[in-house]
């Protein structure tokens, strides 16, 4: 990187793929979690799937630097999926204006 005249070299980190998305709202929902919990965290292959070629190509893809993952991975295990609703749910009433 030249800044100013001078060359710098700053340091690579390594990204790694942790998991794979079919719905892409899906990887930043998960994003937003990795990210409130302080672990920077990037979606790629995002513009493919919006171009309708990401399934294709294997979906999208969550990826952390290298230390962050095994962190990363114990974080999203833990979110689980939302248990479903009973049978027997009825939506509350809406309120009268």
């Amino acid at each position: 990187m030249l800044i100013m005249g001078y060359r710098i070299k700053l340091p690579r980190k390594h990204m790694v793929t942790i998991k794979r998305y079919l719905v892409p709202s899906q990887a930043g929902l998960d994003k937003s979690v990795l990210d409130a919990e302080g672990i920077p965290a990037f979606v790629a292959d995002e513009n493919s799937a919006a171009l309708g070629c990401g399934t294709v190509l294997g979906g999208v893809r969550l990826q952390v630097q290298d230390e962050d993952a095994d962190r990363a991975r114990e974080i999203l295990g833990k979110l689980g999926e939302p248990d479903p609703l009973p049978d027997d749910f009825v939506p509350p009433e809406e309120p009268q204006v």
